[in-house]
Formats: C-alpha cells, sequence, structure tokens
C-alpha cells in the first residue's frame, strides 16, 4: 500500500467487503496490515477516483454511502492511511501502519502480528498481493508483496485472513485464481479451501480470503450479504471453492 492509493477505487471496493465481512454490528473484530511502502510518484497509476465524480455517484454511493462520503473526504484532503484510520469507516479495527523493513522483515512481522493480535479478521494489503519468485521479499521492491509465509503466520494466530492480489492480463481470472488458491492450500495448509472475489473496477484485483473454521457461517453471510447489495454490480464470487 501506498499512501497515494488512499481513497482510489480500490479502497472503496476494500473497505466495501471488509465491512460486509465484519457484519453490522461487526460480528468480527478486524486488524489491517497495510504493508506500507514509499509513494512512487514517477509511476502514473493511483489516480482512480473518478468513481467519487458528481457524474459517478449515483452509480457507486447506493453500495455504501457512509463510506463513499468518508472516501470523498480522504481523498479531497491528504491522502493517506491514517486519514482512512480516523476515518472510522472500519470501525475499531487495529491497524499496522510501520513500513515495511525488507532489511529486517521478521522484526517487522513479528510487530505487525503483535499489532493485530487476537483480530478475528486480519487484512492484508500489499500493493501487488503475494510474493512472486522473480522479486524477493528482501529486495528493495519485496515490500510490495506478502510472503506465503506470513500468510501463515497471521492465519496460524488463529485470525481467518484476507488479502489484496492483483492480477496479470494474459491469463483468465479463473484460472489465476484456481492457482493462487492451489498456491495457498498448499503453502499454508488452511482447514477450508481459500476463495477469491473479483471486484471490477480499476486495475484487476481479487481479494483472497482464508476462512478459520469458527468464522466461516459469519463469512458465508457477509458475502451473501454483499452480493444481495448494490455491491454485487461491482464484485464476482466468490471464486474457487467456498466453505
Amino acid at each position: 500500500m501506498q499512501n497515494r492509493y488512499a481513497g482510489d477505487v480500490g479502497d472503496f471496493g476494500k473497505y466495501g467487503l471488509l465491512r460486509c465481512l465484519c457484519g453490522e454490528p461487526p460480528l468480527l473484530s478486524l486488524g489491517v496490515v497495510w504493508y506500507l511502502v514509499s509513494d512512487e510518484p514517477h509511476v502514473q497509476d493511483g489516480k482512480h477516483t473518478r468513481y467519487l465524480a458528481r457524474d459517478r455517484e449515483r452509480r457507486f454511493r447506493a453500495s455504501d454511502p457512509e463510506l463513499y462520503d468518508a472516501l470523498r473526504k480522504v481523498v479531497s484532503d491528504r491522502r493517506e492511511v491514517a486519514a482512512v484510520e480516523r476515518s472510522g469507516v472500519l470501525g475499531d479495527a487495529a491497524f499496522f501502519s510501520k513500513p515495511v523493513d525488507t532489511g529486517s522483515r521478521d522484526a517487522w512481522l513479528r510487530e505487525a502480528l503483535n499489532a493485530v493480535a487476537g483480530r478475528e479478521l486480519v487484512f492484508l494489503d500489499p500493493d501487488n498481493g503475494l510474493e512472486m519468485g522473480a522479486t524477493r521479499l528482501d529486495s528493495p521492491h519485496g515490500g510490495k508483496f506478502c510472503g506465503y509465509q506470513e500468510v501463515r503466520e497471521f492465519f496460524y494466530a488463529g485470525a481467518s485472513v484476507a488479502l489484496h492480489q492483483h492480477l496479470g492480463q494474459s491469463d483468465p481470472v479463473e484460472s489465476q485464481v484456481a492457482w493462487l488458491c492451489r498456491e495457498l492450500t498448499g503453502k499454508v495448509a488452511p482447514p477450508l479451501p481459500p476463495f477469491a472475489l473479483q471486484f471490477h473496477r480499476g486495475t484487476t484485483r481479487v481479494f483472497l480470503v482464508l476462512p478459520q473454521q469458527r468464522h466461516a457461517e459469519t463469512i458465508r453471510r457477509g458475502i451473501e450479504r454483499l452480493m444481495a447489495s448494490p455491491w454485487h454490480k461491482h464484485f464476482t464470487g466468490p471464486l474457487g471453492l467456498f466453505p
């Protein structure tokens, strides 16, 4: 996550999904690990805020008016994850916003685990998603990725885990999701199969979910709420084997 992305259309989908998964009133307590890295102003992305324009309001605001209005304020003021935290859109979530330290990644991970300890749903928000063979986690760009072992650590600390994942353009979404779910199953070994929801606005992305057995029914109901609401115009899923 980069501060300059705060409040973009990807954030709108991300927080909308988390609000549905946690329930109202919150049935699952939430922790967010931002995987914060330095802004890259030379890269011309992070501008996906047209969804907040007045001519787009009718299309998007109906999904979650409170969230929509709050993110409009974030974008019009100072775009940073701290503004999202202050907005209250994620309730009493516990946040870990220390930038990823690729030189001392194990120590950084220990701090992150402590910051969200006891939370029932933990959301991991790396820029790109799960680690790729071409990029080492301890390399200069490693902070943009989440390690499979890191997912395992959060999961076996007792939390259901959700995470942000960008997809490539060459292969069908379903085949990419199937591959990612197989990798998560093999490397994390959750008792229930992981699955994904695709968000259709902005860049091609999914949100991967690894539910704990004791949270599976709450998560299932949350997804039913999502897909029975105006959000269904923006999401497809669940993809993969859904418990």
